[in-house]
């Protein structure tokens, strides 16, 4: 099963594909997999699936291009036709594509992760769905382009520490400068703020490159050959002049010289605007004075020197490191590795809603009110409700019209998503009321639920157009919007799909509310059996899946290379498919031996084998591996983490006493025959050691009544400060409670401002 990832740029379009445990361009379309977006339209006014670095002569031939920057000013200003247009030549180019890759492989595409600028709101990415799903496209998510690079270049170990990433992307239509943060330890990436231009591209370069060419030529801009400024902006980011013969379009022939510096002086003004993104990103982050640890830097005009220059200086100044190799390429290589991972779990991305998102509403006489739900810079996935209620008597169709934006003094003006027509019963005005959860999920989609409140008669029909709605609900003609089955619900909607496991929780979560028993009180019990059902249902889907989806042969790696095998670099996806070889005995004697090592390669190889033998509960190859490692500890950490059914208090307590077991103790519960982790969670607190004060070594006498510890205090006042020291951990909740800080410099309790005894500690 492959994972593809598709770059739909404004200047070129790529493909790259998950291939072992690296992303690989399909080069066999375009240059070395480099198609140029741009489509030709023959003499009847049909577009040609050819790409243009395939057409030797384009004389006599129209050429469409920007159309992904058209198609984005096209979705603003509401312009349906040419939003037709444009998606038949977007769906033109992608396809032709997709095509080639699919007759270049046997293997079936379990996912597709489409990218789309930072900057853009959901209108648009509806309609690069669409354009996925037209195309044939299976599995789709979306995902921004900025994030997709920084899964290419970043992910090559889990985070050691806190870090602070700016990734800019400057590609031929727009630019976006996107912050992410990664937490210690961990691989997850969250999108903190975006700042976006979609008129900055690579092509505005051209534009004023030409325009200059032809002011000195005295010529029409329109007799210069196609793309002959990018291809001279291109020579100029190699070399400090260009001067060459060229044969304009009305035949004449014509030398044409500019130099480097002559170029860079016309861009300045895009060079501004370039610094303004990032300083407005900086500022938005809260990131201005402590700056970054990592820039990521992809797209075409990262290639010019002067651009190059200033991301340079930005990562010298901050002492940040620069990854900016692959510009033209490492988007599409990040969103299959992305999309691998939306495959088989493991890696949570989130996205920055770029417009937000509301509805039309009346209020007194002015029927252009817009109610914002969802609000720009939240992350997504995102779900909020609002209630409705008729306006009028006897109002039978409650008009909804959601849509996007930020003009919060007219509706109309923001643009228009959906509609949705709730068809009611005719009562009094305010009688019937509904509520209304918009939900915009991770994988790109927009969704909508409509529920009566109370009484559930009330709602005879749903109507939607441009808006994806839970299939029970798309043409609803009784009165309860909910089946009598979840069960069914998820067998359409995942098992029947054949969704990947990210996407089945989503459909199992979202099932969980919208059957919960609180919903229908009177038939609590009927309820909470259908959940129970559904749960079942769903670990045997997950369990299908994890089955499927682990191949029965080992990785391609280099077996008989020992040396080239200590150089691979270990991902999780890797480090799962190791883990589930060795656990199932695949492969031959020598891999079996090499697996251990090559696993242990990965930082977190621990935390994957234990979660791998949480879910088969007992294996002795992975349980002697946990048993032999150097921190025991860790492995059955992540065991006891997954035992369901446990508060987090208990977890807790009984995490906090692994740590206490002797190791030995540890490795005999891991090696054991009988091995059961539901019994770890009982036995492994029995063998540990009496908890002790971390700071006097004492004995941790919690039960112990807190006043016996007055005038066991010793108490110490530096100017209205007063600091506490002595046998102070069995009483330490009473000194917090009473305003004290712990100072791990002078390893003692400080209380900031007053004066403190025993009487305001224990009293």
């Amino acid at each position: 099963m492959n994972t593809i990832g598709i770059d739909f740029g404004t200047g070129n379009s790529v493909l790259a594909e998950w291939f072992g445990n690296e992303s690989k361009i399909f080069e066999k379309v375009g240059s070395n997999g480099l198609v140029c977006s741009d489509v030709v339209i023959d003499g009847e006014g049909k577009p040609l699936a050819k790409s243009i670095n395939e057409i030797n002569d384009l004389s006599g031939f129209k050429i469409e291009k920007s159309i992904k920057r058209r198609l984005l000013k096209a979705i603003d200003s509401e312009d349906e036709k040419e939003i037709a247009y444009l998606i038949g030549l977007c769906v033109c180019r992608l396809k032709y594509i997709f095509d080639a890759y699919q007759s270049s492989t046997s293997e079936k595409i379990a996912k597709t992760v489409l990218t789309c600028p930072a900057n853009t709101g959901q209108a648009y990415r509806t309609t690069l769905m669409e354009i996925g799903r037209q195309i044939g496209l299976p599995s789709i998510d979306i995902v921004d382009e900025p994030t997709a690079a920084a899964v290419h270049h970043g992910l090559t170990e889990v985070a050691k520490q806190n870090e602070r990433w700016m990734v800019i992307d400057w590609g031929c239509g727009t630019c976006d400068i996107s912050m992410i943060e990664r937490k210690q330890g961990s691989r997850d990436l969250r999108v903190v703020t975006v700042e976006g231009d979609n008129n900055l591209g690579g092509s505005d370069i051209d534009t004023l490159l030409a325009t200059s060419i032809a002011d000195a030529l005295k010529i029409n801009i329109e007799q210069l050959p196609h793309y002959a400024a990018e291809k001279i902006k291109i020579e100029l980011s190699n070399k400090e002049s260009f001067s060459k013969e060229i044969i304009l379009n009305n035949g004449d022939k014509t030398t044409i010289t500019v130099d480097r510096t002559k170029l860079e002086q016309l861009i300045q003004p895009l060079l501004i605007r370039f610094k303004d993104l990032i300083n407005n990103a900086l500022q938005a982050a809260g990131w201005t004075d402590s700056g970054v640890d990592r820039i990521i830097a992809t797209g075409g005009p990262v290639l010019m020197p002067c651009v190059k220059n200033i991301i340079t200086e930005l990562a010298e100044d901050m002492g940040a490191e620069l990854n900016d190799t692959d510009p033209l390429t490492s988007v599409a290589k990040g969103a299959a590795r992305l999309a691998e991972f939306k495959r088989i779990g493991g890696l949570v991305v989130t996205n920055k809603v770029a417009k937000s998102i509301g509805i039309r509403v009346s209020k007194s006489n002015n029927t252009d009110v817009y109610y914002k739900i969802i609000q720009r810079g939240e992350d997504r996935p995102v779900t909020r409700q609002v209630e409705l209620t008729t306006s009028i008597d006897l109002q039978d169709v409650i008009e909804i019209e959601i849509r996007e934006g930020d003009n919060d003094i007219s509706a109309i003006s923001n643009t228009l998503l959906a509609k949705l027509n709730a068809v009611v019963r005719p009562e009094t005005k305010g009688n019937i009321k509904l509520k209304l959860q918009i939900a915009l999920n991770d994988s790109g989609t927009l969704e909508a639920y409509i529920e009566p409140i109370s009484d559930k008669s009330t709602v005879r029909e749903i109507q939607a157009v441009g808006i994806r709605l839970e299939k029970t609900q798309k043409e609803t003609v009784e009165g309860e919007l909910r089946t009598d089955d979840p069960i069914s619900e998820f067998k359409t909607q995942a098992i029947d799909g054949e969704v990947d496991p990210d996407t089945a929780r989503q459909i199992y979560e979202r099932l969980k509310v919208k059957y919960h028993p609180d919903r229908q009180a009177e038939k609590r019990e009927y309820w909470n059996q259908k959940l129970r059902e559904l749960d079942e249902s769903f670990n045997n889907y997950i369990q299908e899946v994890q089955k499927r989806m682990y191949a029965s042969s080992v990785p391609n790696l280099p077996w008989n290379d020992t040396t080239k095998l200590k150089s691979i670099i270990v991902d999780e996806v890797l480090a799962h498919r190791l883990t589930h070889c060795l656990a199932n005995n695949i492969g031959d004697e020598n891999q079996l031996k090499l697996v251990p090592e090559i696993l242990k390669q990965f930082p977190d190889y621990r935390r994957v084998i234990a979660s791998y033998l949480s879910g088969i509960k007992s294996n002795s190859a992975l349980q002697n591996l946990l048993a032999t490692d150097d921190r025991p500890q860790v492995g059955m950490v992540v065991l006891l983490q997954n035992v369901q059914g446990k508060s987090i208090k208990e977890k807790h307590e009984v995490l906090k006493a692994v740590y206490r077991v002797k190791e030995e103790k540890l490795r005999e519960f891991l090696k054991a025959a009988d091995f059961n982790i539901d019994n770890l969670f009982v036995e492994v607190p029995k063998v540990a050691d009496v908890a002790k004060n971390p700071i006097t070594g004492q004995v941790n006498t919690v039960g112990t009544a807190a006043s016996s510890f007055k005038g066991k205090l010793n108490y110490e006042y530096n100017g209205n400060d007063t600091i506490i020291t002595g046998n102070t951990y069995p009483v330490k909740e009473l000194i917090k409670k009473a305003g004290g800080r712990w100072d791990p410099g002078s390893s003692a309790w400080k209380i900031a401002g007053k004066h403190v005894t025993d009487k305001e500690i224990f009293d």
